[in-house]
């Protein structure tokens, strides 16, 4: 029997592979089995849609056609990335599973299998080619009027301009609210609540012991791109740490504020410790799951640092 391997992704809307049909025929190791590109819905051009399919058809066996769906994956996550396209291949995206009696109810009356549509390298027996089905989870959150003329009655009655800080921090903000990923959510609400913070010079013994070192490394035999580097490490530690000065940030504008039984402060340093796992590969790595559940309270958070005045007397 033979089978087959299929991945969907998403290209970006505003970089695309510039193929003018739905479908091109892809380089492969050997000659024994065919691997396409393909358009969801086999009509659209590949250069007009966002959705596309890579199939690889031919394989003796499951382990095969996953080992080579793997392989043939991570050639073209390489390839899109090198030609400056913009793909996603929903490894961090929400999971919603659909049931086997629901499956089973789409497939009543066809002889072709349907399957869960999950990210990923899918492998099947095929002919008969299966029909993927997949759940997607929509959300849209209101704002209601009464409660946001309120806010901006506030706003008017006191000195609601900002900062040029918080004017960073602003669109950084809401620039999170026009991604979808959770990972970049996160980033980008992250990097709106370190531009809010000032970072004060150390006191007491710690930038006499740094100027210790300085001289010790100015006698150092290192070469001048060492000594560069070590000097500007020193001179980051005259300065207060980013956690330190954010709890002082937080404490000093959200004194009692709680998310979810936690203190803001207890909410800035999870997110921030959180993004540093995302964004340095830690591993294990943070789950879809985590990421999503801290956005939700570092956007509150961050919502409530820019309200600044609104926030008084509530």
């Amino acid at each position: 029997m033979p089978y087959a391997f299929r991945v969907r992704f998403k290209q970006s809307p505003g970089s695309v592979l510039k193929i003018e049909a739905p479908s091109l025929a892809l380089p492969t190791v050997n000659g024994t089995h065919l691997v396409t590109l393909k358009t969801l819905d086999k009509d659209t051009p590949i250069d007009k849609s966002t959705d596309l399919i890579l199939i690889g058809e031919g394989f003796a066996s499951v382990d095969e056609a996953a080992a080579r769906g793997a392989e043939y994956r991570d050639v073209l996550r390489r390839a899109m990335a090198r030609s400056r396209v913009g793909s996603d291949f929903g490894m961090r995206e929400p999971k919603a599973v659909m049931t086997s009696a629901g499956l089973a109810l789409l497939q009543h009356g066809s002889d072709r299998p349907v399957l869960h549509d999950e990210p990923g390298v899918a492998v099947f027996p095929a002919p008969p080619w299966p029909k993927f089905s997949k759940v997607t989870i929509k959300t849209v959150r209101g704002a209601f009027v009464p409660r946001f003329l309120g806010y901006f009655s506030k706003g008017l009655a006191a000195d609601a301009r900002m900062t040029n800080r918080e004017d960073i921090a602003f669109q950084l903000f809401h620039g999170s609210y026009f991604q979808e990923e959770a990972d970049v959510r996160l980033i980008l609400l992250v990097s709106a609540m370190e531009a809010l913070i000032e970072r004060a010079d150390r006191t007491g013994g710690i930038p006499k012991h740094v100027d210790v070192l300085e001289g010790v490394t100015r006698a150092a035999a290192l070469s001048d791109d060492e000594r560069a580097a070590v000097m500007r490490m020193l001179d980051e530690m005259r300065r207060e740490s980013i956690i330190a000065a954010g709890k002082k940030l937080i404490r000093d504008r959200l004194p009692e504020k709680v998310y979810d039984g936690q203190t803001a402060v207890r909410v800035f340093v999870d997110c921030y410790d959180l993004r540093s796992a995302v964004v340095h590969a830690a591993q294990p790595f943070p789950s879809w799951s985590d990421v999503s559940a801290a956005v939700g309270k570092c956007e509150l958070l961050v919502g409530d640092l820019l309200a600044g005045p609104l926030l008084a007397h509530e």
